[in-house]
């Protein structure tokens, strides 16, 4: 049995209310990016480690608010986009701001992304200003933009087209025994786990997107900015997606209105379908698009939406009162772990809700769809109103914003002991249940620790977090401190 620890966020004293929250897709670092509450208007980027940790040198604050934040998909380096154009990097060596230069963009940044390879960066801004960058090895921007392009109208939506299968993988192999380390991290950055699609690369990926305007408008940007319109959608969009399995463009407007295109090598488009997807007019609808050909939407209401879009099935998950969830208790937010299969999403109460996807012994020639294979689980209980919800890392981790701060989940397997007649077992993060079997006692002992040991005897009880040992003995009918150790490794 696993239970999820959360731990707060240790942010500065100086940063405002949170804004956006970012995983690395490998390693466990989360960016939190942070907008001033008081008059002096600003903001800030943080970094932290997995418990929550501050990263000392991690800490960019400016008298401007950050706008966007992305992380590359192999290097711990983070691309932070603010509202004057500036495109600032962090990384172990520290804050660079000349990558980029000042002016490059003048307009609020709307677009940062990578390449899944980390060749090519895409910026783009609110006054339609779009670039296209070399990215070397080490994650670096290198001298002037590949190609530039200027659609007068605020940028919204950018996404890269996956490679074929096999793409260039031998030219890949050729790199990495080079001594390329951008080429050898791509053979390490994506370990398949349960549910994930097989590794795929392509060296020359990096410079096919599909990026979207404020009037629903999409393009084509190749090698050297080179762009193409290739359609347009009634009303702005909300999500843009890539169907690998069928090389389909997918869009969601603003209005729930899902349409799915094919793309000609002319750039000529076609559409190959269209549908009103059902939610709460007029909500900001939190749309995860998964690899196997699932749609998860929340839209503020009571349920979300799941549609396979391969079986062309749909349904609706509900929360459950009897599992400890609130009448009338509203999603607003939802993320999806590929390798886990759970569905997590935040609720206005303060609730996580994980919905596990049923595993099905393909031996015993039982079948499950729809709903009835994600069974819920019980809820988490945090506080105030979940706003953001992401999944992350190699570690599967879960991070969440939530009553003005950012705490970071991490599910840890229940605790348990037994010696000399005393039993303990874990049955929430800080909290034990003893049993002593010679009295036929029982008592319950809190912690000011999320236990992830513990060890008995008829006299004591030791516990530990990986950082620090309590030991506990008996006094009286209870049990009481008797002293904290801390564990220090070289």
């Amino acid at each position: 049995m696993a239970v999820y620890f959360d731990h707060r966020i240790d942010a500065p004293d100086t940063v405002g209310t949170p804004s956006e929250i970012a995983w690395h897709r490998i390693h466990p670092l989360l960016a939190v990016a942070f907008v001033s509450t008081s008059s002096t208007p600003g903001g800030s980027v943080d970094v932290y480690l997995e418990q929550g940790e501050h990263i000392p040198n991690a800490h960019i604050e400016h008298p401007f608010q950050p706008t966007f934040i992305s992380w590359h998909p192999c290097k711990r380096v983070i691309a932070i986009g603010w509202e004057t154009g500036a495109v600032i990097f962090w990384s172990e060596q520290g804050v660079d701001e000349q990558q980029i230069a000042a002016g490059i963009h003048r307009a609020p940044i709307t677009i940062l992304e990578w390449s899944s390879n980390g060749t090519r960066l895409v910026t783009a801004d609110k006054a339609g200003v779009l670039m296209v960058w070399r990215v070397d090895q080490h994650g670096r921007v290198q001298g002037s933009p590949l190609g530039k392009q200027d659609y007068g109208k605020q940028l919204t939506h950018c996404i890269f087209k996956p490679p074929a299968p096999g793409e260039d993988l031998v030219q890949l192999a050729k790199a990495a025994v080079s001594g390329d380390e951008n080429a050898l991290d791509m053979f390490n950055w994506r370990k398949v786990g349960k549910g994930d699609a097989p590794f795929k690369v392509g060296l020359q990926q990096g410079i096919t997107c599909f990026v979207s305007v404020t009037d629903g408008t999409v393009y084509h940007v190749g090698e050297k900015g080179k762009s193409l319109q290739v359609l347009r959608i009634d009303g702005p969009i909300r999500k843009l997606m890539y169907m690998e399995q069928k090389e389909i463009l997918m869009v969601v407007t603003e209005a729930l209105f899902l349409s799915q295109h094919s793309i000609g090598l002319d750039g000529t488009s076609q559409e190959l379908m269209k549908v009103k997807l059902s939610g709460k007019a007029g909500q900001k609808a939190d749309i995860v698009w998964v690899e196997s050909g699932l749609l998860i939407t929340a839209t503020g209401e009571v349920v979300i939406r799941l549609w396979d879009l391969d079986k062309d099935e749909n349904y609706t998950l509900t929360l459950d009162e009897h599992l400890g969830f609130g009448t009338g208790e509203i999603i607003n937010c939802i993320s999806y772990c590929e390798s886990k299969g759970i569905i997590a999403a935040g609720t206005s109460k303060g609730q996580v809700a994980l919905w596990r996807k049923t595993v099905v012994n393909s031996l015993s020639g039982c079948k499950i769809d729809g709903k009835d294979q994600w069974k819920l689980q019980a809820p988490i209980d945090l506080e105030g109103n979940i706003i953001q919800i992401k999944w992350g890392s190699s570690k599967n981790l879960l991070s969440v914003i939530s009553a003005g701060t950012v705490l970071i989940l991490n599910e840890q397997v229940m605790s348990a002991h037994f010696n000399q007649q005393v039993a303990a077992m874990q049955v929430a993060p800080n909290q034990l249940n003893l049993t002593f079997f010679s009295s036929g006692n029982q008592q319950m002992l809190r912690t000011d620790m999320h236990v992830k040991g513990v060890y008995v005897t008829k006299e004591t009880v030791a516990v530990w977090n990986g950082k620090h040992t309590t030991v506990f003995e008996p006094f009286g009918p209870s049990l009481r401190n008797a002293g904290k150790i801390s564990l220090t490794f070289s």
